[in-house]
């Protein structure tokens, strides 16, 4: 019966080597395979080499008694030769840099706990990640808590400078419609004066009319009072009798009015 062990825990050992890759577990399990290959012909062969009749038995016991490892020639420790220790496993999340190594019966409780074990995030993204990697980690949700602060922010700017827009065009609205004030009555005033000045003017081109009429006819008068005044000596020179006094009383009383409207004209 303990043969019969010994045979089933070297198969389980066989079914294990091939699922750890690392080249020094593989030479760990090769060693203790050995061993164990060499306990077992130790407990067919009887007590001793010397009364066993089979020579792979002789060679199996003198390689145990010298204890080199059976593949490599190393030597091996205490602990490995014990075939019933329990197993070191390394944990699976090694690819990813966990550097322990547990015993199997502890390997379930070290992967609930284990710092590199790939897990999701707990932020909601669903994105596998690592726990060492967890401060370095860009969430989606963190991007969106981001995005939304910045839209918020930016809606925020976008409603100042808005507002700021509309109180700006407001002040400018109230100045143009002030200046468009001023300028309405100021074009008031100048169509004002410009009607005054346009009367003035007529006025005075009236009074210039007038002042040319009363020209032309002083003018007029001047050249009768001439002819009077020739036509006076012509009739002083010709009139020499009784008749000159009558004569000389009319053209007298004729040139003194001729006087008179002269008069009249310069005073105008």
């Amino acid at each position: 019966m303990g043969e019969m062990a010994v045979v089933l825990h070297l198969l389980i050992i066989l079914c294990l080597v091939p699922v750890f890759g690392d080249r020094s577990l593989r030479k760990q399990w090769v060693m203790i395979l050995s061993v164990s290959l060499v306990t077992l012909m130790k407990a067919c062969c009887a007590v001793s080499a010397e009364m066993c009749w089979k020579i792979r038995c002789r060679l199996l016991v003198n390689m145990h008694s010298a204890l080199p490892a059976y593949m490599d020639g190393l030597f091996i420790t205490v602990a490995a030769q014990k075939i019933a220790s329990p197993l070191i496993c390394q944990s699976f999340d090694h690819f990813t840099g966990c550097p322990v190594q547990v015993e199997r019966r502890n390997l379930n409780s070290h992967l609930a706990v284990c710092e590199y074990r790939n897990r999701e995030c707990p932020n909601g993204c669903g994105y596998g990640i690592l726990s060492a990697d967890d401060a370095h980690h860009n969430c989606v949700a963190e991007l969106r808590t981001e995005l939304e602060l910045l839209r918020s922010e930016m809606i925020y700017r976008m409603e100042e400078a808005k507002l700021e827009m509309e109180s700006r065009l407001d002040s400018q609205r109230r100045h143009m419609v002030q200046k468009e004030s001023l300028l309405q009555n100021e074009i008031k005033e100048l169509k004002s004066q410009m009607s005054r000045m346009m009367s003035d003017i007529g006025i005075l081109m009236t009074t210039e009319r007038q002042h040319r009429q009363e020209l032309e006819q002083a003018e007029l008068e001047k050249q009768e009072l001439l002819e009077l005044i020739k036509s006076l000596q012509t009739d002083c020179r010709l009139s020499r009798d009784g008749n000159k006094k009558a004569s000389n009383f009319q053209p007298l009383t004729r040139l003194e009015s001729m006087k008179r409207k002269s008069r009249e004209v310069t005073v105008i």
